[in-house]
């Protein structure tokens, strides 16, 4: 009896920047599609400790609490390098981790998308198939094409691990979520197989509004809203509708201090208020802030850092966050030394390690000021 095989492909994190792919839509999306089994991105080894990747909002946020509400088994199918041989092609053993701040250069930057023109069914567009294709076939000299081969084998791994999982469960229908550059490659490798008929993801529709609706949640608004007004999208395209449709979620929901925080760098970002009133409102907000309150969501994996993947100052306090914000402002009215203040004032009033003072300098130089 074959099995069903939905390869759905997807960009990572996108689900927080895009209306037509919403966390809400891929939920409704689970339920037409009514999977036997869910195949995640991840290692075995890594999936066993859940140890997820830190930009992959649509396995930690979505696919997983999806999954255990309705009791579907996740089945992890990725692969990478040894550690010996990361350290061989990287200089570096363990490719999940960031480098001491996340640069241009580094091999984990900053999350953010420089355009808006994906749809839910990004991966099946023909000019996509092409450039994906061209991308793989296209050789470079010498080490340099080092990512294009460990991209080659490791979506032929992933490939065969998908095709362990469908064998062993013969007639069921499995939804494979991946980054959409590997599923054309893996339906091409898994294509001749007998047991196993493969179905475009675009074959079960898009949900309608009512299903969307069905499945949102509040913690999606959160990220939404910190991702785009906090993250380093903010620099980038935003869906400026839809941001504030979310902020507006929000405000309906629990109108907290983090909310106006949002509330006011939103309205920055719209122009409808200057430098000078953000100022204002900032100062006014920060009087009702104490130490320890911490954002809804962050992003932030790893704890012993300040950053998280789409935000510089990801892992600092509301408080502290504002007096990032009170930075840019002031420095954008060219008044460096309140700048300089507001920065002495988070390494000498927080509880950072030295490690994250490190942090916090650097970014502080890369995205506020160099004083």
């Amino acid at each position: 009896m074959k099995s069903n095989l939905i390869i759905l492909g997807v960009n990572h994190a996108y689900q927080l920047v895009s209306r037509d792919c919403q966390p809400a839509v891929y939920r409704a999306f689970f339920d037409r599609v009514n999977p036997d089994l869910i195949g995640i991105q991840r290692t075995p080894e890594k999936y066993a400790r859940m140890d997820l990747q830190e930009y992959a909002y649509e396995q930690k946020e979505i696919i997983l609490p999806y999954a255990l509400q309705k009791g579907v088994p996740i089945f992890p199918f990725d692969w990478n390098a040894s550690s010996n041989d990361q350290l061989l092609a990287y200089g570096i053993n363990d490719s999940d981790q960031p480098a001491f701040f996340r640069g241009e250069n580094s091999l984990k930057k900053f999350a953010f998308f420089s355009n808006l023109q994906e749809d839910f069914f990004y991966s099946e567009r023909k000019e996509v198939i092409k450039q994906n294709n061209e991308w793989i076939q296209t050789k470079s000299s010498g080490e340099k094409d080092f990512a294009r081969r460990l991209f080659q084998y490791r979506t032929y791994m992933q490939a065969m691990s998908i095709k362990s999982i469908a064998e062993s469960h013969p007639g069921k229908t499995i939804l494979i979520i991946v980054e959409y550059k590997h599923k054309i490659d893996i339906e091409s490798i898994l294509s001749n197989n007998s047991f196993m008929e493969i179905i475009q993801p675009s074959k079960f529709g898009y949900p309608t509004n009512e299903e969307i609706s069905q499945h949102k949640e509040i913690k999606d608004a959160y990220a939404v809203c910190s991702f785009n007004i906090l993250g380093l999208q903010a620099n980038h395209e935003i869906d400026m509708k839809w941001v504030e449709e979310n902020l507006d979620t929000l405000r309906e929901h629990e109108y907290t201090s983090e909310v106006k925080l949002l509330e006011v760098k939103l309205e920055l970002l719209k122009g409808t208020i200057t430098d000078t009133e953000a100022i204002k409102r900032y100062i006014e907000l920060e009087k009702g802030l104490n130490y320890y309150q911490r954002f809804t969501y962050t992003g932030v994996k790893d704890k012993s850092r300040i950053d998280s993947y789409f935000d510089p100052f990801g892992n600092l306090s509301v408080k502290n966050r504002l007096r990032v914000e009170l930075g840019k402002s002031f420095y954008n009215i060219k008044q460096q030394d309140k700048v300089q203040v507001l920065k002495e004032e988070i390494l000498s009033m927080s509880s950072l390690t030295i490690f994250q003072e490190k942090q916090l300098e650097a970014y502080w130089n890369m995205y506020i000021s160099t004083v």
